[in-house]
């Protein structure tokens, strides 16, 4: 609630969440929408799967038989990346933030189990959905924090941590999934100037895309005025109670 970002009211059924998206892609042209995100989606899948066990009339999807639930989540989860898609061709942005868990997993090449964080979605569907959802994104990143530590004794054998900072991941290993499509660097600051330039237009820097980014709410009501026609004030004569820009914002 801290961030300074619109915010739709919180989807109590699947059929409101997909209504939410189909509103976006309807009103973004006019209401200056440029991203969505789902905060998270590992609770949005608790919608499809209450969806599904209505429709069917179960009190849980283990209670279909032959895993037939898991085919539908499967299927319903299909097309809402459908729907996000008609989104992208329009030029906004999708993100889906999900929690991470971590579970025991192996490898052909290795015989014994081993801890693997992966997306947290329901453990009946991790070869289900949370690899549909990897194919689909353009950038799978895990975050986390980086633990610095140094040897405390002259032999090496006492260690200690001195410092933690917080990285993104974007490479897949034995520890984490992740991905990404652009060729960044295996890690990376939680930053939005370490990926800026992916969203930039093809005429735009590096650099504009980040002062935009950093741009205050006041100097982002003031541009969008601006871009309107509508004057506005100089910054050492800002006397009145509300700038025209400001009476604009509220007006939209």
């Amino acid at each position: 609630d801290c961030l300074n970002v619109r915010r739709l009211q919180k989807p109590t059924s699947w059929q409101m969440l997909c209504g939410e998206v189909e509103f976006v892609r309807q009103k973004h042209a006019e209401k200056g929408y440029q991203t969505l995100i789902f905060d998270t989606f590992d609770w949005a899948e608790r919608l499809a799967i209450d969806d599904i066990c209505a429709t069917h009339k179960v009190t849980g999807i283990e209670g279909m038989n032959y895993g037939k639930g898991w085919e539908y989540e499967k299927e319903m989860i299909g097309r809402f990346l459908d729907m996000t898609e008609r989104l992208i061709a329009e030029g906004i942005n999708v993100v889906f933030l999900c929690h991470a868990i971590s579970r025991k997993t192996t490898a052909p090449e290795v015989m014994e189990e081993y801890d693997h964080w992966e997306l947290k979605l329901g453990s009946k569907t991790t070869n289900k959905i949370a690899p549909l959802l990897k194919e689909w994104s353009d950038m799978t990143l895990f975050l986390a924090f980086q633990t610095n530590i140094i040897a405390t004794d002259d032999k090496g054998k006492k260690h200690k941590a001195t410092s933690t900072k917080r990285v993104m991941y974007t490479t897949k290993s034995a520890w984490w999934d992740a991905k990404n499509r652009f060729g960044l660097p295996e890690v990376l600051p939680i930053d939005f100037g370490a990926i800026a330039h992916i969203f930039a237009p093809a005429n735009v820097s590096n650099t504009e895309t980040v002062q935009q980014a950093q741009r205050t709410p006041v100097q982002q009501v003031v541009d969008k005025a601006l871009a309107q026609g509508i004057p506005t004030k100089p910054a050492d004569d800002l006397s009145d109670f509300k700038s025209q820009a400001e009476l604009a914002a509220d007006e939209s």
